[in-house]
């Protein structure tokens, strides 16, 4: 039953039926028509012959012994001529008996019976019955021009002929059935081959392609379905993707919710702590109360720089978020920043030396977000520097990238948690004592990198930690 569904015998069956149908209809017109024909050929014949022995009577009746011969042997027949009284003039095969036979025969006075055809067109036997003939009698110039044909010679040639086109028919029905199984392979090979590229695509392979060099219409069905297939793929990528933006959104509004609730604990915890004993009346003294509140202020701005913080980490962490960048001049703008943290409201006792050797180099960034990244690392510097060390800004310059270093003169950080200060809220107990802030600065400058596809890191040196980042050049130097 599989096998009678299948395409590729359903395109053979039909292929072999058409072609077993116009051999079988050209057979039954061989058989119809062939004798008909192969007879109507040969009175033709004996007419030509007929009309030339009737030419060479009227022209030049000394050619006739040697021309009527070669026209006879053409014919593969018997030629006679006869006078108007029946007397025998001319006869092509006087010599042999079955043509004595054949040539009194065509003799109208001397026939037993004759069978008419057509007009000069008749059948007569021989005067021994083994044979029948064809005549055509022509009358000329006082002559019967008689030609005949042995019908048992005509029968047997249309016999071989069509012995032969049985060969044939067999021959062509063989070749019909190689053809067709062929033609069918070819035709359906392709669209099986298709078939099975949909089943994989059914089953979301959406890297399968089919395969072909046809520029046919198979060959467009196949360049039609492969362009489907890329869209799906396409498609379905981006439903991805976009399922995958809303997950991770969701999980930074998840995370920014985790942070904020827990960081912002202790200092609403202070600040509930400070205005209830305000509140109840325990501090009374004008010196207490003003403790109080700059205690209770302080921690309100802390929570306040928190909560922005973390909105401004959120913002970075979002994939969907760009940095504005353009041709910034690195020299220039890292010697604005220098100037502006060493100012002693926000150094303190701390130097903030900025050593280079260029001039001019660009870099492609966002000012604004590098100028925050690096502001985190430098308060971050300053604020771990020792009381009488020093934080060095310099520039290492490549062929294709610039790298900017910061190091603070102070204590090392532990090598285990080198790879960990750039994690948001990470603090050590150096940090705790230190009063380090919100443990944000330096994710913060993290994810900025991150957008700017730098490189960055940290390493420790003898007497102090070098943070450094690594930019690419602008293309135009």
């Amino acid at each position: 039953m599989r096998i009678k569904k299948s395409l590729s015998f359903r395109v053979f069956l039909s292929i072999f039926l058409a072609l077993a149908l116009v051999l079988g209809l050209s057979k039954v017109a061989f058989n119809y028509y062939a004798s008909s024909f192969y007879y109507n050929t040969q009175m033709d014949k004996m007419i030509e012959a007929s009309q030339e022995i009737k030419d060479i009577l009227e022209s030049d009746i000394n050619r006739l012994n040697t021309e009527a011969l070669q026209i006879a042997s053409s014919l593969g027949g018997i030629i006679t001529i006869r006078d108007t009284s029946g007397r025998l003039v001319y006869s092509s095969q006087l010599i042999n008996q079955m043509g004595s036979d054949m040539h009194r025969s065509n003799n109208p006075r001397a026939m037993g019976h004759m069978r008419r055809v057509e007009e000069n067109v008749y059948f007569t036997n021989t005067l021994t019955g083994d044979y029948e003939l064809l005549n055509y009698g022509l009358e000329a110039s006082g002559y019967t021009i008689t030609t005949s044909l042995a019908t048992k010679f005509i029968d047997d040639s249309i016999s071989a002929v069509s012995t032969l086109y049985n060969y044939l028919l067999f021959a062509s029905l063989l070749v019909a059935l190689i053809v067709s199984y062929f033609v069918a392979k070819q035709i359906s090979k392709p669209l099986i081959s298709l078939n099975d590229t949909a089943k994989e695509l059914a089953l979301l392979n959406l890297n399968v392609r089919h395969l072909s060099n046809r520029e046919d219409e198979i060959g467009q069905l196949s360049k039609t379905f492969n362009e489907m297939a890329k869209r799906l793929q396409t498609t379905i990528t981006r439903l991805e993707q976009e399922l995958s933006r809303e997950k991770y959104s969701e999980q930074l509004r998840k995370n920014f919710v985790a942070r904020a609730s827990h960081e912002l604990k202790t200092p609403l915890a202070i600040v509930k702590g400070y205005t209830e004993a305000l509140a109840d009346g325990v501090i009374t003294s004008k010196s207490e109360v003003a403790e109080y509140s700059e205690i209770i202020s302080s921690e309100i701005d802390k929570a306040s720089n928190m909560v922005a913080e973390l909105l401004e980490l959120s913002k970075l962490e979002n994939p969907e978020y760009k940095v504005e960048k353009q041709n910034l001049e690195l020299v220039t703008f890292l010697d604005k920043l220098v100037r502006k943290y060493s100012d002693k409201k926000i150094s303190g006792n701390t130097d903030i030396i900025f050593s280079h050797e260029l001039t001019h180099v660009s870099v492609l960034a966002d000012p604004i977000r590098l100028e925050q990244a690096f502001g985190n690392i430098l308060r971050n510097a300053i604020r771990f520097a020792s009381p009488s060390g020093e934080v060095v800004v310099s520039i290492d310059d490549s062929l294709l990238d610039v790298t900017i270093k910061i190091f603070n003169q102070g204590p090392k950080i532990e090598e285990k948690n080198l790879a960990n200060i750039w994690d948001s809220f990470f603090t050590t107990e150096k940090d705790i004592h230190a009063n380090s802030g919100s443990g944000l600065g330096l994710a913060i400058a993290k994810q900025i990198f991150l957008r700017h596809n730098a490189l960055f890191g940290a390493y420790n040196e003898e007497d102090g930690v070098v943070f450094w980042a690594t930019l690419k050049k602008a293309s135009d130097q």
